[in-house]
This record gives C-alpha cells, structure tokens and sequence, in this order.
C-alpha cells in the first residue's frame, strides 16, 4: 500500500475524497469505511515518507528471488505448487467474469491462464509479475487455486526494469493443435529439440517433445497427403494409390522448441504419422468429411 505512485489514481478508490470530490491526492487511501475519509497532517507525512522510502527501497532492490527452470520442472512433475517471473504477452476477455492471458517468463517458457476479473481486475499487456502459488498441466496451462496471488511490478522498480528488458514479449503458442493420448507416453520426460537433433541417444528410439509451428511448407491441402511404399514417396493428389503403398501424412513443418525458448533455432520436423490428428486419417482422403476436418485443422498451422 506504501508504494503507490504519487501521479496515479489508486486501484479501486472510493468516489469522495475530504473535498467531496472525484480528485485524486497522494494520501488517497486504496479503501475505507463509511463515504468519505479523513486524515490529519500528521498522518500524510508519515505515508508520504513511507512511500518515498519504499520507493527508493523498491529502485534498488530486486526484493523477490529469481526463479528456477529446475525448481519449476520438479514441481510440475511432483504436481505441486511453483511461482513465476512474467510478462504479459496477450490478454483477451472471455466473458464480463474471466479472461484469457498468456504470459512469458524468466526461464523462456510460455504459459496461459484463466483468471477472474474480479479477483485480478487490472492486468494488461506488457505487465510485469510475480505469480505466487500456481501448479500447471503438461501443456503449461496454469491453474490457479484459492491460494494464487499476482503481485505487480510498479514501472520504477528494479525487478520491473529487469524483467522487462530480459523476457521476449513475443507470444509464442496461441492454440494446442494436438496432444499425447497414450498414458505411459505422457509420463516420459520433454527432450529438449536441440538434443534431440544435436545429441540424441542411440539407444532411445521414441521421445517426446513440445514444440511450436512457425510455417508450413505448403499451404496446398492437397499436398499434406503422399502414399509411402515403404521406401519412397509417391505423389498423390486425388490419384490411384500405388501397389503396395499406403496413404500417410507428409507435411514438413519449420518449428521451434516450445518448452525451451532460450533455444533460438528453427528446425524441420517432417510428419508421417497418421494418428497426430486426432480423428483425421489421410487413409480415408477421398472422403469429403475428412477433408472438411483436415482443413479446419491445417488452418490453424497455416495461418
């Protein structure tokens, strides 16, 4: 309550200050009872001493710790609670009650969250926090229980300078195209893209990543299907299916490691496997349904 800033209104002040009117001094109080409120001289130089001293406190100290990638990976496994350092990169209304945002934080991962408007009425894009008390899903989506808390950074403040500068306010993942549905392949550890194509060990075969789409490398819905014999590829379009060949996705797809952002490479992933899109299978190609899907979810890739 000490630190606001002496040119802004307070959050949520009531309507009347001492003079009966709407303006707005650097003693307004954030709440009180009764319409209106007092405050003897005495009373203002202890808060303006207060908040010059908190001011110059909050300048020059980081005041809260940094946060971990490590600490963060060990509670999502664990399934418990971890705070975060963030920027807001997008936030989007919902309904007059909750809204959608997403966030950016000091380890390079992205996150989004439903919040309630009520309870975190005064966030908007570009903001800098601390997310106290949150635990998250595999596709790092936050979920906020009773005990979650948003402190937000004032502008002058070392931490907010800080963050400000070091996190991207790229968004990076705006909608989860597909996930895992097979339970013992969604308790394997997320390797990295970087390992994965640098320094994969030889003796895994199956791995499991996260990662974001930047580009196709074709927008024709036509080409996204090739029928594979085994040993090569034959182009399709509409026509005969070869002998011994069989229809399968072929789509090659610029990425980047969406659990790893400090990881600056884009890299090409090309995508053969027939169950990525749930509900969707080039096997059945010349079917009008099919195809009809298959578009509404390549639009998502391409836009």
């Amino acid at each position: 309550l000490f630190i606001g800033n002496d040119k802004e209104a307070p959050l949520e002040p009531k309507v009347e200050n001492e003079d009966g009117t709407n303006n707005y001094f650097s003693y307004t109080p954030y709440n009180f009872s009764g319409k209106s409120f007092t405050q003897e001289g005495h009373e203002t130089k202890i808060l303006k001493d207060l908040k010059k001293w908190s001011k110059d406190y909050f300048s020059n100290n980081d005041v809260v710790e940094q946060v971990k990638k490590a600490d963060i990976e060990t509670a999502m496994k664990n399934k418990t609670d971890f705070d975060l350092l963030a920027k807001v990169t997008e936030i989007s209304d919902n309904d007059q009650y909750t809204n959608t945002v997403s966030l950016n934080d000091s380890t390079g991962q992205t996150w989004t969250g439903h919040l309630f408007k009520r309870k975190f009425p005064h966030l908007v894009k570009g903001d800098v926090l601390r997310i106290k008390s949150v635990s998250a899903k595999e596709d790092n989506s936050l979920i906020f229980s009773s005990h979650s808390n948003i402190l937000k950074f004032f502008s002058f403040s070392s931490i907010h300078k800080k963050l400000k500068s070091s996190i991207s306010s790229d968004t990076h993942i705006k909608t989860c195209v597909t996930k895992i549905d097979k339970a013992a392949h969604n308790k394997m550890d997320i390797t990295p893209l970087k390992k994965l194509f640098f320094n994969p060990k030889k003796s895994e075969k199956l791995f499991r990543s996260q990662f974001s789409v930047l580009k196709v490398d074709t927008k024709n819905l036509e080409d996204y299907v090739g029928a594979f014999d085994g040993k090569k590829w034959h182009s399709y379009k509409g026509k005969k299916t070869p002998k011994d060949a069989e229809l399968r996705w072929n789509i090659k797809l610029i990425v980047t490691d969406y659990k790893n952002q400090q990881d600056d490479k884009a890299y090409m992933i090309h995508l053969d496997d027939n169950s990525f899109f749930k509900g969707i299978n080039p096997a059945n190609w010349s079917n009008a349904a099919t195809k009809k899907k298959a578009e509404k979810a390549f639009s998502v890739l391409t836009n």
